[in-house]
């Protein structure tokens, strides 16, 4: 990658918040991140009404900050006009939803990813800010995956056995969900194995109830990793590189293609924004990259030719094409024309917020857009497609920022910020992970991003002016 060690103008010291207030930010931050879909809450029934709880004392403890400070900035008023009217209109569609109760536990959470998302836009006014707190991002993805590869390694090797398991339990005492979980202890927990001619290997997913949740929340740490990385000084960036590299295996060993799909196409941006207008020269990084993943496929082919049967057999021939019952990507299809037929059913307003596993006893459609067409219709989709569409402006915006700074540290971390923006972003078309925690942190890293690049762009502005006078 293209060494960026420019320094970018730390801008807005002086409204930097209080040592309080950032202390609890990481501490909400660290709960957060054991919140669903990590397993903590199975091992603890109460868990998800302490993350509320301890998000609703954050929440105050900000807001008296930003009042006695009378510093407020709200982010672009492009994004939180459809999420109003959004959470407006699945206030609303409680009115006629099924299950009322249900309905309102998941809103009242939805509520809460994005309180949070501005939370961490309101706390963050410098580069320094920014830094710690993707610091403190990486670090939790770096223990995730040292947890997931101990596991892997613990039981391909050492054979150990499960402590016990999580069978069919219900959500909100209301939706029955099988999660057919074999639990480790501290180790993490397993879903399903892959069989390496005779060494059965878990699929990684620390904590997660499952794999592709566990590769979701990758894509949120690998990304920040990447960016602690750029804003660290150019001696010291041993740590962040090991973190992202601990994660990357264990994303490899999650066996999710959609997750190592997004992550590629998000690496594919940052190169492509780093290098700007050098589009061969990025091209040839992926060419080397396809040439080295090509050298160590031919090298496991030669060493154990069972090896690439095994993984493709997991990640390919389960998913796409099985000869008896319903394959992975089968059943992902039948979910996905379920949500279509229940939309066609209420084209305009949908059936309530919420409301597609009520109605299917458990199934989701695996697609934002579907899972909102279906649940708050026409309309409802309308707005959803507003707030991605500020999104992606958002994105573009703050690479355009980045190329006219010339600072390679700052088109560094625009790279690193908008490639973990579209691999969240195109995975929610996989899973329905549009109103998850790593979603909505993946956006305020975004918009913290852009509007200290606003803001380093109208110091530079002023230097000039002032020399100029």
């Amino acid at each position: 990658m293209t060494d960026v060690t420019s320094p970018i103008p730390n801008t807005c010291q002086n409204r930097s918040v209080g040592v309080v207030v950032r202390f609890a930010l990481y501490i909400s931050l660290v709960i957060v991140a054991f919140g669903q879909p990590n397993g903590l809450f199975l091992y603890i029934a109460a868990y998800p009404n302490i993350i509320l709880g301890v998000l609703a004392c954050l929440t105050v403890l900000v807001g008296v900050n930003k009042i006695i400070g009378n510093r407020w900035s709200i982010p672009k008023i492009d994004l939180f006009i459809p999420i109003i009217l959004f959470f407006g209109l699945s206030i609303v569609s409680l009115m006629y939803a099924i299950d009322v109760f249900f309905g309102m536990r998941v809103l009242i959470s939805m509520a809460f990813k994005v309180i949070f998302c501005i939370i961490l836009i309101e706390t963050c006014w410098s580069f320094n800010d920014l830094r710690r707190l993707l610091r403190c991002i990486a670090f939790i993805g770096g223990t995730f995956a040292i947890q997931s590869l101990m596991l892997v390694i613990a039981i391909a090797l050492f054979h150990i056995q499960p402590m016990g398991t999580f069978g069919t339990e219900s959500v909100f005492d209301a939706v029955n969900y099988d999660y057919n979980l074999l639990s480790y202890g501290l180790l993490g927990t397993v879903r399903t194995m892959v069989d390496f001619g005779g060494i059965l290997v878990p699929r990684g997913q620390a904590m997660f109830i499952e794999p592709g949740w566990f590769a979701t929340f990758l894509e949120l740490t690998i990304f920040a990793s990447l960016g602690y990385r750029v804003l660290q000084p150019k001696g010291k960036r041993g740590f962040a590189t090991a973190l992202i590299g601990l994660q990357m295996l264990a994303l490899l060993f999650t066996f999710s293609s959609a997750g190592w799909l997004v992550v590629t196409l998000g690496w594919g941006c940052v190169w492509i924004v780093i290098e700007r207008l050098r589009i061969l020269r990025a091209i040839g990084h992926v060419l080397r990259l396809v040439l080295f993943g090509v050298a160590l496929l031919i090298l496991a082919l030669l060493i154990k030719p069972s090896l690439l049967a095994a993984v493709y057999n997991e990640v390919w021939v389960q998913k796409f094409s099985v000869p008896w019952g319903a394959s992975s990507s089968e059943i992902r299809v039948q979910a996905f024309q379920i949500a279509v037929d229940l939309f066609l059913q209420r084209p305009f307003f949908g059936w309530g917020i919420s409301q597609m596993r009520i109605i299917t006893n458990g199934i989701g459609s695996n697609n934002s857009f579907a899972t909102v067409a279906m649940e708050l219709g026409s309309v409802g989709l309308l707005l959803y497609s507003l707030i991605i569409l500020a999104i992606v402006r958002t994105m573009v915006k703050t690479v355009r920022l980045a190329w006219k700074s010339a600072v390679p540290q700052a088109t560094g971390l625009a790279g690193a910020m908008v490639g973990g923006m579209l691999a969240t972003l195109v995975h929610s078309f996989f899973v329905d992970s549009n109103w998850l925690f790593p979603y909505w942190i993946m956006v305020s890293l975004l918009y913290i991003t852009v509007r200290l690049l606003v803001q380093a762009q109208v110091d530079a502005n002023r230097l000039v002016y002032a020399s100029s006078c």
